[in-house]
Parts: C-alpha cells; sequence; structure tokens
C-alpha cells in the first residue's frame, strides 16, 4: 500500500515571535514543544507536567508556589509572606523546595521568580477558578500594607477579586493613572481610568 508522505514542517516563527517564545518558555525544550504543538494556550503536558511536580511539594510549599503565581514571574517575598500572613524567613526553606522542584529559578534576599512565564501560568491554573477572586483580595489586602507598593498592582488584584471591592479599586485605579498623566502616558492613564 502505499504510504503518505508526511506534512510539510510548520514553518519557522517570524523572529519576534521567537524572542516571546523564548521569554515565555524560558528556552526549555519540553515547554517549548509543547507551547508549538498545542493549539491550546495552556498545552494540556505542560498542565500535567507542572500539576505533578507540584503534587511532590509539601502542602505549605504548594499554597506558598500557587499564592506566587498570583504574583507574577519575579515576586516580592515581602508581599508573599504577608499574603501568607507568615514571616519571609519561614517562606524560604518551602520556597527552595520550589527550587529543586524546578518550579522557581531563583531565590533572592526579596524576591524570587518562576523559572519561566509558562510555569507560572501552568501554576496558575491549578488554582480551582472558585478560590482565584479570594487569593486576589489576600494579595490586594497585602499590598494595602505596603506604603512601597505600586498602586497599579494593587488595582489590578482589586479588579481580579471580583464585583465586591469595586470602589477601593477604583480609587487604587485612579493612584495607578495619575502618575502615568503626570509623566504624560497617557494611554497608560486612560487605561487605569476606565477601570
Amino acid at each position: 500500500t502505499p504510504r503518505l508522505p508526511p506534512p510539510p514542517p510548520a514553518p519557522p516563527p517570524p523572529p519576534a515571535g521567537v524572542g516571546a517564545l523564548e521569554r515565555r518558555t524560558g528556552g526549555d525544550a519540553f515547554f517549548l514543544t509543547e507551547l508549538l504543538r498545542s493549539p491550546q494556550p495552556m498545552p494540556a503536558g505542560v498542565r500535567a507536567a507542572v500539576a505533578a511536580r507540584l503534587d511532590t511539594l509539601a502542602a505549605e510549599t504548594r499554597r506558598a508556589v500557587r499564592t506566587a503565581a498570583a504574583l507574577g514571574t519575579r515576586f516580592p517575598l515581602g508581599t508573599l509572606a504577608r499574603t501568607l500572613g507568615s514571616a519571609p524567613a519561614d517562606l524560604r526553606p518551602r520556597l527552595a523546595e520550589a527550587v529543586a522542584a524546578g518550579l522557581l529559578a531563583d531565590l533572592g534576599p526579596d524576591t524570587a521568580a518562576f523559572r519561566h512565564d509558562l510555569l507560572r501560568e501552568a501554576v496558575q491554573d491549578t488554582v480551582p477558578a472558585a478560590d482565584r477572586p479570594a487569593l486576589h483580595r489576600r494579595i490586594a489586602d497585602a499590598l494595602a500594607g505596603d506604603t512601597r507598593a505600586d498602586p497599579a498592582e494593587t488595582a489590578r488584584h482589586l479588579l481580579l477579586a471580583g464585583p465586591e471591592p469595586r470602589r477601593p479599586a477604583a480609587a487604587e485605579a485612579r493612584r495607578a493613572g495619575d502618575p502615568a498623566a503626570a509623566l504624560l502616558a497617557f494611554e497608560d492613564a486612560a487605561h487605569w481610568y476606565r477601570r
């Protein structure tokens, strides 16, 4: 029986796309391959691999890593500690466990970071949707207690916390828009004023 020839290889991504893929996957071959193969923004293989890594962690470490994922790829340890109601020093052994599991790339004196964006997104996907608003509210409360916190970050978490904190979210969004307007960054200012 005649065999069909294999399909032609996919065209290479444009140069700007290569940089974006590298940033999103950290250049990790597994994550890059899974992302290129999948029509979904979060490949099932990535989701499964990250869930399996999370399952190897102690419960408190899992909770810390999931909370950190909502903070961003690079996150301040002080904000994470306040959100979890613990001291930053108490977090270090938990986060060191996550580094050993390959979820976090580095653990600095004041910040830590996920290995790359796709890994953080996959961890964030493991947080049940029903739990996300309360998580963002706890983060916003932790940020509200920090005079150095970026109002835009506080507003973002308040907006993700659901409809209940609308007034504080509007106030923080305005606080985020005012400096942008003062710097003549009108698009940024408009973005926050519309919130």
